[in-house]
């Protein structure tokens, strides 16, 4: 690589890195940073401490950056602004390998300017890190037709270590996993995949247990396939699902956002005639590329059917499938991408420009729930009420999973405080009059979610 490269890429990282470490916000966004917070100090996923499958990995990687930065959550903070920067590394290395050295700095650029990967590189999320594993296992394949069976075993042993990070990222190991059989490696990969889960996951069963990690797993998986976990088939998984994985795909990608759109419509351009070429051309596109989009397509499929197509952090993966499609355009066209590249980091510059001093909605509910004058009050909430399992507030906090569970919550609270609240995230939780207060999501955030609370009277009877 030449020397100036090597300096572009290198005031990408550092100008990355920065920007992660000062917006970082050290408190946790939604009911899993709680758990991952809690995971580092206590692991116990039968208590949610993360919950299941455990993240193993990532709760390893947030102990040992605790050793040294003292508190869980500037830990995996820190963890997930380093694994963003080496994802950025790592991916202008192997695009380099493909393209040259204009498309390796112009998709570094990319990547790092991409709203939702920045995101997720500063948060108390698994995200980052996964997507690090995703592209070393890749990097470390290398090109198809030249790697060793060494390789093909390095690269299966890191997709097995994804799998402690990411269970739900499976497809991506096993369509590598397939495409070994083509070129006789299957023996390779295959005991590299074992090897890799097999290291967190012998631990996993030592910590917990095996008959209680089975019976949890059952549990779970039965919960999340039928109740809670926004599959398919799930309680809460069928409405509108072609219309979520549509916006978040698109979100994703960089095409919208909660933030500023209009500094998107460059990339929107190059990108949307990067897809076109992709198409046009599929049969001299590298085959390394392809390997890499399929498995995102099966991938894709797997989330559509069995994850919570509402939340963005399914879709993660697709922003280095939706870069590497750029990746010949970068090459053929360099100016003009890393144009679109300076003007999606404009949407990051302009939606973090109050960051630092903005907490997330459940912090300012804490705040204000803090200020209540005698504390006799209680709060009726869904999702939200883990993170004052974490933080404590003066006033009693209590969890309704779904609308109607909400009276019998009310009947059990005992004595009856002088004031009560609900928050609007209770499932299905329908109300007659306006919000007593607003904690609004930030701009830009794809983990915020507004919430609202209302006087316990405002909802309706049959919403109890």
């Amino acid at each position: 690589m030449s020397k100036t490269a090597a300096l572009s890429i290198f005031a990408i990282l550092s100008a990355f890195l920065i920007a992660a470490i000062v917006t970082a916000s050290p408190w946790p966004e939604d009911q899993d940073s709680v758990n991952f917070i809690l995971g580092v100090d206590l692991y116990d996923p039968l208590f949610h401490q993360p919950h299941f499958p455990g993240y193993p990995v990532y709760i390893v990687a947030g102990k040992i950056a605790s050793a040294f930065l003292g508190t869980p959550a500037h830990a995996l903070i820190f963890v997930s602004a380093l694994s963003g920067a080496f994802t950025i590394l790592l991916f202008a290395v192997f695009t380099r390998r493909l393209y040259g050295e204009s498309a390796a700095i112009t998709c570094a650029a990319l990547m790092a300017a991409n709203p939702v990967f920045f995101e997720f590189s500063h948060k108390i999320q698994t995200e980052a890190f996964g997507t690090l594993l995703l592209i070393s296992a890749v990097v470390a394949l290398g090109r198809l037709d030249r790697a060793s069976g060494v390789r093909w075993f390095i690269s299966g042993l890191i997709f097995g270590l994804l799998l402690g990070v990411r269970l739900s990222w499976w497809p991506y190991a096993f369509v590598y996993a397939m495409v070994s059989i083509r070129f006789g490696r299957v023996g390779g990969v295959f005991s590299g995949i074992i090897a890799g889960a097999l290291l967190w996951l012998i631990p996993q069963i030592i910590v917990i247990g095996p008959y209680e990690l089975y019976e949890h797993s059952l549990f779970f998986i039965n919960g999340h396939f039928t109740q809670w976990g926004g599959a398919l088939g799930s309680v809460n998984g069928t409405e509108s699902r072609a219309m979520a994985i549509a916006l978040r795909v698109a979100e994703a990608v960089g095409w919208i956002g909660s933030g500023v759109n209009t500094t998107r419509i460059p990339w929107i351009g190059v990108s949307a005639f990067a897809i076109f070429l992709a198409i046009k051309n599929r049969k001299t596109f590298s085959g390394e590329t392809a390997l890499f989009i399929i498995a995102t397509a099966a991938y894709l499929i797997w989330v559509a059917l069995g994850q919570n197509v509402s939340k963005i952090r399914h879709f993660v993966p697709l922003i280095p499938a939706i870069i590497f499609l750029v990746a010949p355009v970068a090459k053929k066209k360099p100016l003009l991408t890393i144009t679109a590249a300076v003007f999606l980091a404009a949407t990051i510059f302009i939606d973090y420009t109050n960051r630092p001093s903005f907490a997330p909605p459940t912090k300012r509910l804490y705040t204000w729930l803090n200020e209540i004058p005698d504390g006799d009050a209680v709060l009726y909430c869904g999702e939200a009420e883990r993170f004052f399992d974490l933080y404590p507030a003066k006033v009693t906090v209590k969890s309704v999973t779904l609308k109607h569970n909400l009276q019998s919550s009310v009947d059990a609270t005992w004595p009856s405080p002088r004031k009560a609240f609900v928050c609007d995230d209770i499932p299905q939780l329908d109300v007659s009059e306006a919000p007593l207060a607003i904690f609004r999501a930030r701009a830009g955030d794809p983990i915020d979610r507004t919430i609202k609370v209302y006087t316990l009277n405002s909802v309706k009877k049959q919403g109890m």
